[in-house]
């Protein structure tokens, strides 16, 4: 029953992501985010699958917020134009 941890979630929603559908992606994250996992576990999760690394105990006492990134992500994402047919 591994598909019940946080790492299939991130596993799926990253690969949403890495091909261009964000939305599923954001719907997997928040879900997840919002009923699946305590936000410690969730924010680990996250930093390990996104950023590959765990930056909970950093020097700076904490870390950005999810949410924070995958808004950046989308609007970053969002920047580039559709090729031209």
């Amino acid at each position: 029953m591994r598909f019940l941890e946080p790492a299939p979630h991130m596993a799926l929603a990253k690969y949403y992501l890495d091909h261009g559908n964000r939305l599923p992606a954001f719907d997997i994250l928040e879900a997840a985010r919002r009923g699946h996992f305590e936000e410690a576990v969730f924010n680990q999760a996250f930093q390990l699958t996104f950023r590959g690394f765990d930056f909970s105990h950093d020097s700076r006492g904490g870390s950005d917020d999810p949410a924070n990134f995958i808004r950046r992500s989308i609007a970053a994402q969002g920047t580039r134009r559709p090729p031209a047919f």
